[in-house]
């Protein structure tokens, strides 16, 4: 099936290995149908939340993280607002709030130490440099990804 016919939640796309879920994104006209995804690895149960250009995720997004069976070993982040705090009424978000709803994954066992958080989906508009987001992160244990960057799951 075409993502881009997608309704979102329920619908899974498999090409082996992987199965992909499109979730609803909290972005900008949702006529336009935004997605975050995620991407499972079948061959080893590997699990990534892609969750770029994304604000605060809808009810339905947060009962499919509830469901699930274990922790993901990837989460990335939409940082686009830099330092900015938007409360969550943004259609992106900035540290602040990438570090609140962290917490709250951890609190229902979606993200736990074994996850990479990544901060990830700049924007010049953030106003943050490299090394300044990895000191705002860095207590909070998230990684700021850069250009290039791998990751072993």
């Amino acid at each position: 099936r075409d993502l881009r016919m997608s309704r979102g939640l329920g619908d899974v796309y498999k090409r082996q290995p992987y199965r992909v879920t499109p979730l609803p994104a909290n972005h900008m006209n949702p006529s336009h149908q935004p997605f975050v995804y995620h991407i499972v690895d079948t061959r080893e149960d590997k699990s990534v939340f892609y969750m770029h250009d994304s604000g605060y995720y809808f009810p339905e997004v947060w009962d499919y993280l509830k469901a699930q069976k274990k922790p993901a070993d990837l989460f990335s982040f939409d940082t686009t607002l830099g330092y900015e705090d938007c409360g969550f009424k943004s259609t992106h978000m900035g540290a602040p709030e990438v570090i609140r709803l962290k917490e709250e994954l951890e609190a229902l066992g979606i993200v736990d130490k074994h996850t990479h958080c990544v901060m990830n989906h700049f924007s010049h508009n953030g106003h943050l440099l490299y090394d300044e987001l990895v000191e705002l992160a860095a207590p909070h244990d998230i990684e700021i990804s850069y250009d290039g960057m791998k990751l072993t799951l």
